[in-house]
């Protein structure tokens, strides 16, 4: 009985809430709101940090790698200490982490070590980019 009970009450709940929004409503709605020109921000130009090739790569390969690793040793742990089923779950999920960490961190450092490489030897590289040509040397 509790559980019936308690699957209406958050049906009820979720029915009424104002979380949800008929999106379809809104979207053909005529009534549309525009900021007042007092809270308009002026447009500040667009800065982006510029990463060299493969170094967010690298990054990401490591942190998979990493935590890959600690879930298959806390699946190993958790199948010898206790009777959960959670473990293979942690092991496979850590080897699904892990193998392509490894392939990211790899490529990742390739490519950047061939980037510091380039750069070290000063050589000149023509870079395509959005507002035209830079000539670096």
């Amino acid at each position: 009985m509790k559980t019936v009970l308690l699957a209406f009450l958050i049906f009820l709940v979720n029915s009424i809430s104002f979380a949800q929004l008929d999106s379809s409503r809104v979207a053909h709605s005529s009534y549309s709101s525009k900021p007042s020109p007092l809270f308009l921000q002026p447009d500040a130009p667009l800065q982006k940090e510029w990463l060299p090739p493969g170094y967010r790569m690298r990054k990401v390969g490591a942190t998979l790698t990493l935590a890959g690793a600690f879930l298959i040793i806390g699946g190993v742990i958790v199948d010898k200490s206790s009777t959960l089923d959670v473990a293979p779950l942690m092991i496979v999920g850590g080897a699904g982490m892990v193998i392509p960490g490894i392939i990211f961190w790899t490529k990742g450092a390739t490519t950047y070590r061939i980037y510091q490489a380039e750069q070290a030897a000063g050589t000149t590289s023509l870079r395509l980019t959005a507002n035209g040509i830079i000539y670096r040397f």
